[in-house]
């Protein structure tokens, strides 16, 4: 599943394994270069380890723009890649976009019967976009957090134990004050 191999890759960037993440992404891009890659492209080519990095990020950019997402976990795919993007070298002239297709994505797939694995991904998703997003652009920033928190209500209406994936929405989440550390560090 691309979404747990994407995960990897961003959990080596949280830890700054330089090396290993250089090393799987050429492995990676051996087997051609995927959307789910774009993150971790972008972060190699902001450390400045891989300058060619950049043509190979502009042409997935490219792509992500049109990306049709058929899918709630591809929202984790596509929307914090292409919002990193736009916010670093669109000059964050494609947000409009970028978040009518956030509410696309709420609209067509979020509902109270969402499959528990799915939530999780779609919070990934939106957590990921929301670190990548100009505050400056105050209303697609806010509407972010909005769909976040709406979702976020209904993760924790199930009374479960948060996944790994989820303690790092929790655990960012909390580092970005969009839900209080006090009350949801460990879950709700």
């Amino acid at each position: 599943m691309k979404q747990l191999k994407q995960f990897e890759l961003l959990k080596m960037m949280e830890a700054k394994e330089t090396d290993k993440l250089v090393k799987e992404l050429e492995a990676l891009m051996s087997e051609g270069v995927e959307l789910y890659m774009g993150r971790a492209l972008y972060y190699m080519y902001e450390v400045g380890e891989k300058e060619e990095y950049l043509e190979t990020i502009s042409a997935l950019a490219n792509k992500a723009k049109d990306y049709e997402i058929t899918d709630i976990k591809d929202m984790y795919t596509v929307q914090p890649f292409y919002m990193q993007y736009d916010t670093n070298k669109g000059g964050k002239g494609h947000y409009a976009e970028i978040i009518a297709k956030i509410n696309g994505v709420d609209k067509a797939f979020y509902n109270d019967s969402l499959e528990l694995e799915d939530l999780e991904w779609y919070l990934l998703g939106l957590i990921d976009t929301l670190a990548v997003t100009s505050e400056q652009i105050f209303e697609y920033y806010m509407t972010i957090i909005q769909l976040f928190k709406k979702a976020f209500k209904q993760w924790c209406s199930r009374n479960v134990e948060p996944s790994e994936v989820m303690q790092y929405v929790i655990d960012k989440a909390c580092d970005m004050k969009v839900i209080l550390r006090e009350k949801y560090q460990k879950g709700c």
